[in-house]
């Protein structure tokens, strides 16, 4: 699993904390992705688009965000890996 995590400041002197999880969709990971959910505002949901099985589990994850993330969450859906798709 990768972390990154970044302080943002704005010009009314407001701090946001970012931090992005990559789990690649591990399912090993799932069980400590729940307490990260809490206090989130926006979770990216990523999936390959050269791999129909990354999209079809996408569900699972969407779930997972909503059964354990505040009600006000925006949920993004991201397809990757464009530069590797052929028709």
């Amino acid at each position: 699993m990768e972390f990154g995590a970044k302080n943002i400041h704005t010009e009314d002197e407001t701090i946001f904390r970012v931090q992005i999880w990559d789990t690649a969709g591990q399912e090993q990971f799932k069980s400590i992705t729940r307490s990260y959910y809490k206090n989130s505002v926006c979770a990216f949901l990523v999936y390959d688009i050269t791999n129909r099985d990354t999209f079809d589990n996408i569900v699972s994850w969407l779930k997972e965000c909503e059964q354990n993330s505040p009600k006000t969450i925006l949920i993004v859906l991201i397809g990757n890996k464009l530069d590797l798709y052929k028709e």
